[in-house]
């Protein structure tokens, strides 16, 4: 299954970490509003897919089959 991610704040590590135990799941692209922070967090996670720092643009380019929302309850 292709999973983007949007947010990646504090939770973001373990739900991503559990979803990569998956062999099934490929996590295709991440989408948080701070670019660098996704950067250093796809570095620390040994992923290498696209970045964007716009969650609509993620979403129209990679067409992810399943998203991971990770934002606070309010937003």
């Amino acid at each position: 299954m292709r999973i983007g991610v949007i947010g990646i704040g504090v939770i973001g590590p373990t739900n991503v970490r559990a979803l990569m135990s998956f062999p099934e799941v490929e996590i295709v692209a991440v989408a948080n509003r701070t670019a660098s922070k996704a950067e250093a967090f796809c570095k620390d996670m040994g992923l290498t897919c696209p970045i964007y720092s716009d969650w609509q643009t993620m979403l129209s380019e990679v067409k992810p089959e399943a998203v991971l929302i990770q934002l606070y309850n309010d937003l």
